[in-house]
């Protein structure tokens, strides 16, 4: 028998890629132990310049992903407080016609983070809030 995939499934599995994605890169990740509160991931990130704190709230779909207008303003409150960035994560299809076979990370033509299988491509952006500029957080790293 087959078991049903459902939209709360993909939406939890959407977290776990993007946090693996930013551990890979050399950040600290902490996922929410539900999805109820204004951030899914705490991500930090020590550098020889500065501490970098996002709070971050993943949004996925098969198509386009959705956020409500007050998801934002608990997100941004909640940054505020916690003294980090509001960032919102989506895990979204790429267009055009992507169809390696692989998972790569280092090739992000623009700003996306490309996850390739067989038959769908992902992609991951990040947007800084409330301006929505789009962001690469690989770009805080520094070399020691």
């Amino acid at each position: 028998m087959k078991q049903s995939y459902s939209i709360g499934t993909f939406g939890r599995e959407a977290e776990y890629i993007i946090a693996l994605y930013l551990r890979l890169i050399g950040w600290q990740v902490h996922l929410s132990k539900n999805s109820r509160g204004p951030a899914d991931i705490v991500a930090v990130l020590d550098t020889n310049k500065k501490q970098r704190k996002w709070l971050i709230q993943v949004k996925s779909s098969r198509k386009i992903p959705r956020i409500k207008g007050r998801e934002i303003i608990r997100l941004i409150e909640a940054a505020s407080i916690a003294e980090g960035e509001p960032i919102i994560a989506t895990l979204h299809p790429t267009t055009g016609n992507d169809n390696g076979q692989s998972i790569s990370f280092s090739k992000n033509a623009n700003y996306d983070s490309k996850l390739v299988s067989r038959d769908r491509g992902f992609a991951v952006s990040f947007f800084y809030l409330p301006y929505w500029s789009m962001i690469k957080p690989e770009t805080y790293l520094t070399k020691k």
